[in-house]
C-alpha cells in the first residue's frame, strides 16, 4: 500500500497524516482535571497574605504536580511534568499549553492563555549594583504540540508602580517546520538593571498567547533562578536527574502478574537507564548514586546496588549523560521474586534513583531522587498512563490493532481504552473492537460491535482514566469471556461513524507503534504503523478469573439524579433550584460544563445556583457526593 504524508490542521491543531493514520494533540489535560479542586480563568489570583521571599528564588520543577508549589508562585495555570519536555535540565518542568488549572480549554479564541506568577519578592535591600540577575531554560514544542509563528511566551517584571513591563518575548516555529521536530533547551538570563523594580513587593511571570483550544502550542519552562552577586551564565551548583527511572519490565510498562510469574527472566529489564546534567562550572565527581527496587504491598526493598562507579562518577562541566548499565543484582531480584511473592497476586515494584554530591546548593536536592512505579496486576500496558498527543483511525473503515503476547493461556474478560478529550464531543460516535487470536487476519475470534466512546470522569474524578468495555455477548449481553492461548493476540478498533475518535498516544514509549498495525480493506492487509508515528497506543487487554465492570453500564446506571434530589426549573432563565432528599447540601459539589465540555464552573453545591453570568445554551450538571464520590448528571437549557 502506499503510504501518502500531508499535513493537516484543524482547530490550530498541527496533524500529522500518513494514510488513515492521523497524529493530533488531545484539547484536555486528565492529570490536571483529576487534581483541580476549583475552576480559573484569565484573571491572575492575588499575592497570598504572606511574608515577601527573599533572594535567592529557585525552582526547578521537581517536586510533585501537577501544580506549581504555591509557596514560590500564586498561580496554577501550567501543568508540572516530567514526560513532555525533550531532555530537560531537570527532571520536571512547567509547561505552558492553551488549557487552564481544571484541565479544559480556556476558549474564546487567540490570546493569554496560562500565566505562572511568582509571589512577591523583597528587592528593597538590593540595587543595581549588585547584579541581580533572573535566568531560567525554555524550550518549544518539546513531546506536543509546535507553538506557530503567531504563538508567543513572555517574561514581565511588575515595577514600583504595581505596572507589568514586557522584559522579553519569543515566538514560535515559522512555517515549513516539521511537526517531529525537537529541539534543545535555550538559557536566557536577565539583569534587573532598573531602580523600579527594587522594592519590597517585586514579582515576574512568565505568559503565553495562543488559540486557546487545547494541548497545543507548548512551551516548556525550567531551572527558574533570581539571585544577586551573580552573572549571566549558565553555572549553578548541581548535578541533577534528568528523567524518571524506566519501568523494571522489558517488554511493557505493566503487566498481568499471572504472566510474569515463572516468566521473570523473559519479562524484566536486564539492565537501568539513568539520565544526568552537570550544571557546575567545572568538572564535578559524585559522592554516590544508587538504586534501589521496593515493593510497596508488601514494603520490602531489595538490597541497593551503585549506579555509576569510579571515574564514572566524574562529569565535565555541562555534560549530559546518559548511563545504560547492566543490573548487577538482576539474578538476585529474580530469586526474591521468585521466593518472596509466589502467593501474591497483585504487586507494585518502585525503582528509585537517589544521588548525593557535596557541593550542591541545598536549593536544588529534589532533582536529587527520581522514582517510577511498576504494576503487576490483571492488564498489559505499553504507556505510563499519561498521552502527550492522540492517534486516530481515519475515515470510515479504518482499524487499528496493537499486538500483545500471553506467556499462558488465560481469560481475556476486558479491553480498557483511554480517550482523551479533544474540542468536539465524540461519545455520540461509534467505533467496533474486534480481538483477534495467533494473527491478523479478516476473521475476528471477537467483535464487539457500535461502542460509544464514554469518557471516564463522567464515573471517575479522573479524565486521565481508561474507560472499560466488559467482552459482552453481542445478542443478550451477557458477558462472554474470550479463551487466549499462550501466544500472540490483537486489539483493534475500527472506525465506524464519520467523526474520528481520538485514542491516547503517550509519546514518551517511542517504541510502542513497533506493536501496532493497521488496515483500511477490512483485514485483507494489514500494514505496520508508520515509523514517522512514534508512541504507546493506550489500550489495555484485561485478563485473569475477574470481570471488571463495564464503565460504560456503570456510566448509564448514574445518569439519573432523582434519587439524590429534585432539580428545576428545565429550561430555566436565570437560576436552578436544588431540593435534597436525604444529606446536606455540604455534602456535594457541582461542576458545570457548557455544550462542547468545557468547565465553567466549580463550586459546592447550595439549594440554589445563579446563572446570570452564563449565555444561554445547553448545559451539562455533574454532581458528586464528596462522602462516597459518587456522581450523578444532568442536562438543562438556560434560555434567559
Amino acid at each position: 500500500m502506499r503510504i501518502i504524508y500531508s499535513l493537516l490542521f484543524v482547530f490550530g491543531i498541527q496533524l500529522i497524516a500518513n494514510g488513515q493514520i492521523i497524529e493530533t494533540a488531545p484539547s484536555f489535560n486528565g492529570a490536571l482535571i483529576k487534581k483541580s479542586t476549583q475552576v480559573k480563568n484569565n484573571q491572575q489570583a492575588a499575592p497570598r497574605n504572606v511574608e515577601a521571599l527573599s533572594l535567592p528564588f529557585f525552582d526547578d520543577f521537581s517536586g510533585k504536580g501537577p501544580y506549581p508549589n504555591v509557596e514560590k508562585w500564586i498561580d496554577k495555570n501550567v501543568f508540572i511534568n516530567s514526560t513532555l519536555a525533550y531532555q530537560a535540565p531537570s527532571v520536571g518542568v512547567a509547561t505552558f499549553d492553551g488549557i487552564n488549572s481544571s484541565g479544559t480549554p480556556y476558549g474564546g479564541g487567540f490570546g493569554e492563555a496560562d500565566f505562572l506568577t511568582s509571589n512577591l519578592i523583597d528587592l528593597d535591600p538590593y540595587s543595581t549594583t549588585d547584579n541581580v540577575y533572573l535566568s531560567f531554560w525554555l524550550q518549544r514544542k518539546g513531546f506536543g504540540d509546535k507553538p506557530e509563528a503567531a504563538d508567543a511566551f513572555f517574561l514581565e517584571f511588575k515595577n514600583n508602580t504595581n505596572t507589568w513591563d514586557t522584559i522579553a518575548s519569543y515566538s514560535g516555529f515559522g512555517t515549513g517546520t516539521a511537526s517531529d521536530t525537537l529541539e534543545d533547551f535555550q538559557f536566557y538570563a536577565f539583569k534587573i538593571k532598573d531602580a523600579k523594580y527594587f522594592h519590597d513587593a517585586f514579582q515576574f511571570r512568565f505568559k503565553n498567547q495562543n488559540n486557546r483550544s487545547g494541548v497545543i502550542d507548548l512551551w516548556h519552562l525550567d531551572y527558574v533562578k533570581l539571585e544577586a552577586n551573580t552573572n549571566d551564565n549558565d553555572n549553578f551548583d548541581d548535578i541533577a536527574f534528568t528523567q524518571l527511572p524506566q519501568s523494571i519490565l522489558k517488554n511493557y510498562t505493566n503487566m498481568p502478574r499471572s504472566h510474569f510469574k515463572n516468566f521473570e527472566t523473559q519479562e524484566m529489564r536486564d539492565t537501568i537507564e539513568a539520565s544526568l546534567f552537570n550544571h557546575f562550572p567545572t568538572t564535578e565527581a559524585l559522592t554516590t548514586s544508587t538504586a534501589v527496587l521496593e515493593e510497596s504491598s508488601t514494603n520490602e526493598s531489595f538490597p541497593e546496588f551503585t549506579i555509576l562507579d569510579g571515574a564514572e562518577n566524574n562529569f565535565t562541566s555541562k555534560e549530559r549523560r546518559t548511563k545504560i548499565r547492566v543490573n548487577p543484582l538482576f539474578n538476585t531480584y529474580i530469586q526474591e521474586i521468585e521466593s518472596n511473592f509466589s502467593n501474591e497476586d497483585s504487586l507494585i515494584f518502585t525503582m528509585k534513583y537517589e544521588l548525593t554530591q557535596n557541593g550542591q546548593s541545598p536549593l536544588a536536592l529534589e532533582n536529587d531522587v527520581v522514582t517510577n512505579r511498576t504494576v503487576l496486576h490483571n492488564y498489559f500496558s505499553y504507556d505510563d498512563g499519561t498521552a502527550e498527543s492522540t492517534i486516530v483511525a481515519q475515515n470510515i473503515g479504518t482499524e487499528i490493532a496493537v499486538k500483545f503476547k500471553a506467556n499462558i493461556s488465560d481469560t481475556l474478560r476486558a479491553i480498557q481504552i483511554h480517550f482523551p478529550h479533544l474540542i468536539n464531543d465524540v461519545s455520540n460516535q461509534l467505533f467496533n473492537f474486534k480481538v483477534y487470536v495467533g494473527e491478523l487476519d479478516n476473521e475476528a475470534e471477537y467483535k464487539a460491535v457500535f461502542k460509544k466512546p464514554f469518557y471516564a470522569d463522567v464515573k471517575f474524578d479522573t479524565l486521565q482514566g481508561f474507560t472499560t468495555y466488559t467482552l459482552l455477548d453481542n445478542v443478550d449481553s451477557l458477558a462472554q469471556p474470550l479463551f487466549l492461548p499462550a501466544g500472540d493476540f490483537y486489539i483493534s478498533w475500527q472506525q465506524v461513524t464519520s467523526t474520528e475518535i481520538p485514542v491516547g498516544l503517550d509519546k514518551n514509549n517511542p517504541l510502542g507503534t513497533q506493536h501496532a498495525f493497521f488496515t483500511t480493506t477490512n483485514g485483507d492487509v494489514w500494514n505496520p504503523f508508520p515509523s514517522s508515528i512514534k508512541g504507546a497506543i493506550m489500550i489495555r487487554p484485561v485478563v485473569g478469573d475477574f470481570t471488571p465492570q463495564s464503565t460504560s453500564t456503570a456510566v448509564q446506571e448514574i445518569k439519573s439524579l432523582s434519587d439524590w434530589m429534585e432539580v428545576y426549573p428545565n429550561p430555566t432563565n436565570d437560576r436552578l433550584f436544588f431540593n435534597l432528599k436525604n444529606g446536606s447540601f455540604q455534602d456535594y459539589e457541582i461542576i458545570l460544563f457548557n455544550s462542547v465540555g468545557q468547565s465553567v464552573l466549580r463550586t459546592r453545591l447550595d439549594n440554589q445556583l445563579s446563572l446570570s453570568n452564563f449565555p444561554n445554551g445547553m448545559y451539562f450538571a455533574k454532581i458528586r457526593n464528596t462522602i462516597t464520590n459518587e456522581l450523578r448528571t444532568h442536562k438543562f437549557i438556560l434560555n434567559k
